[in-house]
């Protein structure tokens, strides 16, 4: 090896080390540096392209439910759930408005898949539920609906990935996608601040992937407080 490759070399190196120790402070025992549930500031961000609960839990309760945090790279979203007054705070995003599980809305795609492939950090508590939920339409009618759930007592402090297999047995013309996360109130006096967060989500196809539009959440649309 010459002198110049083992230059080079060290110093590729010594940027991996630099990545690692990055990556330590911002997912380390503690894990991520999440919002505080109470919001004062005067702005509020939604990743572009998708819906989330944002307007409706600032409007109840005060509360940000989703937000923008570091990712495998970038950004990811983060979903938060809250017990607020005896009452849970439901965090989700959404590609289209209307109801999910009922098939409502979706934006055009015509590619068939078999699986989905994503990373997720998250600490579930109790009985807590994280769920991606995944519908195809053709003709304005369901051919295929994936419910992947992430159940709660677990925690994963770092970005690891995951995959699921998605069935269809038709090219669909119509995607619909949802994330969600859901607090239960089973027990008197239980723990709240469960998270999740997701980056890089795309569609495995045949012998391809699939981008997913802002799947990667990088594009965020600031909103300013009324």
């Amino acid at each position: 090896m010459s002198i110049e490759n083992f230059g080079l070399k060290k110093i590729f190196l010594i940027i991996l080390l630099l990545i690692k120790l990055f990556i330590t402070n911002i997912f380390g025992q503690e894990g991520m540096n999440y919002p505080n549930e109470s919001w004062n500031t005067g702005s509020y961000g939604d990743p572009d392209k998708w819906y989330g609960s944002n307007d409706e839990t600032l409007l109840k309760y005060n509360l940000i439910s989703v937000s923008e945090v570091p990712g495998i790279t970038g950004s990811g979203v983060l979903l938060q759930t809250f017990i607020k007054d005896h009452d849970t705070v439901k965090a989700y995003i959404s590609n289209t408005k209307g109801n999910a599980r009922k098939g409502q809305g979706g934006i055009p795609f015509k590619e068939k898949v078999v699986g989905m492939h994503g990373y997720y950090s998250y600490n579930l508590l109790e009985d807590d539920t994280a769920r991606l939920l995944i519908v195809f339409k053709r003709n304005d009618t369901i051919i295929s609906t994936t419910d992947f759930k992430i159940k709660g007592n677990g925690k994963q402090q770092s970005y690891a990935p995951f995959t699921f297999p998605i069935s269809m047995s038709k090219v669909p013309d119509t995607l619909i996608i949802e994330a969600s996360l859901k607090s239960y109130l089973s027990s008197p006096g239980r723990k709240e601040g469960s998270y999740i967060a997701f980056d890089s989500l795309y569609f495995i196809g045949i012998g391809k992937l699939i981008p997913i539009p802002n799947g990667n959440f990088e594009d965020w649309v600031l909103h300013r407080k009324n």
